[in-house]
C-alpha cells in the first residue's frame, strides 16, 4: 500500500473520529465493553506504535492499512463510534449512548486525541 493511501486512511479514520465526538456519536459501556472483548479475541487484531506514539495500541490489523478483513482503525476510538462496524460484522451499529455516559465518553475520547495530537507533535 502506498503512502498516500495509508496517510489517506489515517484521515478518514481521524476525521470520522472527531465528528462522531463532535455530534455525540459514542457507544454505551455495554456496547463499547462487547466490542473490546470480540476484538481483544479476534486474530485481526495486531499491537503496534502510531507514528510519534511512546506506547503501542490495539488496531483493526495494520494500522491505517484497509484488507477486506481489516480496517486499519484504532481499536480505541473505532469501539467508542456508536454508528461504526466491524469489518469482518462482527459487530454491527448501536444506537447512541444518551446522558451522563455520553458526555464522560465524549471527554476521554477528547481527551486521547489531545494526547496523541500531543505526542505525535512532540517529536517535530
Amino acid at each position: 500500500m502506498s503512502a498516500s493511501n495509508v496517510a489517506w486512511v489515517g484521515a478518514r479514520g481521524a476525521r470520522t473520529f472527531a465528528l462522531a465526538v463532535i455530534q455525540g456519536d459514542v457507544a454505551g459501556a455495554r456496547a463499547i465493553a462487547a466490542r473490546r472483548s470480540a476484538c481483544l479475541n479476534c486474530d485481526a487484531r495486531t499491537r503496534a506504535r502510531a507514528p510519534g506514539a511512546s506506547e503501542p495500541s490495539d488496531w483493526c490489523g495494520d494500522p491505517f492499512v484497509e484488507t477486506e478483513t481489516s480496517c486499519g482503525c484504532l481499536l480505541a476510538g473505532k469501539i467508542a463510534v456508536a454508528s461504526e462496524e466491524c469489518p469482518r460484522r462482527i459487530w454491527l451499529a448501536v444506537r447512541r449512548a444518551r446522558g451522563r455516559w455520553a458526555r464522560r465518553v465524549t471527554l476521554l475520547a477528547e481527551q486521547m486525541m489531545n494526547t496523541q495530537l500531543k505526542e505525535a507533535t512532540d517529536g517535530d
